[in-house]
Order: structure tokens, then C-alpha cells, then sequence
């Protein structure tokens, strides 16, 4: 199966667009990351995630969960070496990650979930989210 690109823009003053390409898929998962960075370590990624229920069809609380995750790597800025002239291999300094998981019944309909979808994009747009995110300010 190919998936398409994944375009999404960042929260800068003039957004940029950042292409996330499908990178590889495995049976419930698909990777998509950003060539646009070279070197893979530092490559933000984008996944998701289906993860169905175990144990008996008949029970009423069966869930699939579905798990989407953002991350963004920063990379430790490093210099060369001043006697030898090699650069140190590359490191994170640190990692950005966000993830969302959808607690989905069995019984659920199309429309609730895509309901539920839609909720949660419009609540992740208000200010007090991304006060909450941002500026780590609790609401109220």
C-alpha cells in the first residue's frame, strides 16, 4: 500500500510547510518523516497506530485505540574536533512529542468517532490549549 505525503505547518509567525513523507508501514502502523532534514536521527516524524482489543468478541467494553504521534528532535549543536578535524557523531539534544490516543468502543458509530475527531481538533485550536501547551498556563 502507498500512503500520500502528510503536509502539516508549524506555529511560527509565517507558517512553513513541512512535507512528511511515508517512510514505512508495518501491520496497524505507518511512519511518515521529513527528508527535508538530512541527517534521520533528527528527522521529525509523524505515526500512528491501531491497536485492536484482545480477548472475547461478546464483550461490551471491547476498544480499538488509536494512537497518533508527532515528534520533533532537536539536534545538541556540536563542533569539530580542534586536533583531530573529525565532527563528533550527531546527537539529540533533546525531544519534543505529542500524542493523542482515541479510546474508541467496538459499538461505536462513524459519525461519534468522526465527532469526537472534530471536538478534539477544535478544543486543541483554542487559546486556553495552546496557552496550556505554549506557556504551560493551567486555565481558569
Amino acid at each position: 500500500m502507498s500512503l500520500g505525503n502528510l503536509i502539516l505547518f508549524d506555529g511560527e509567525d509565517t507558517p512553513v510547510a513541512h512535507t512528511f513523507v511515508h517512510a514505512r508501514t508495518g501491520t496497524d502502523f505507518a511512519q511518515w518523516d521529513e527528508p527535508a532534514v538530512t541527517n534521520y536521527i533528527g528527522r521529525p516524524k509523524v505515526t500512528m497506530e491501531m491497536i485492536r482489543p484482545k480477548g472475547q468478541s461478546r464483550v461490551a467494553n471491547r476498544n480499538v485505540k488509536c494512537k497518533i504521534r508527532v515528534e520533533v528532535p532537536t539536534m545538541e549543536t556540536l563542533s569539530n574536533d580542534t586536533a583531530t578535524g573529525i565532527a563528533p557523531a550527531p546527537t539529540i539534544a533533546y525531544r519534543l512529542m505529542a500524542e493523542v490516543v482515541y479510546t474508541l468502543p467496538d459499538r461505536s458509530s462513524e459519525q461519534e468517532r468522526e465527532n469526537l475527531s472534530a471536538l478534539l481538533a477544535q478544543c486543541l485550536s483554542t487559546a486556553d490549549a495552546k496557552d496550556f501547551v505554549n506557556e504551560y498556563k493551567t486555565p481558569g
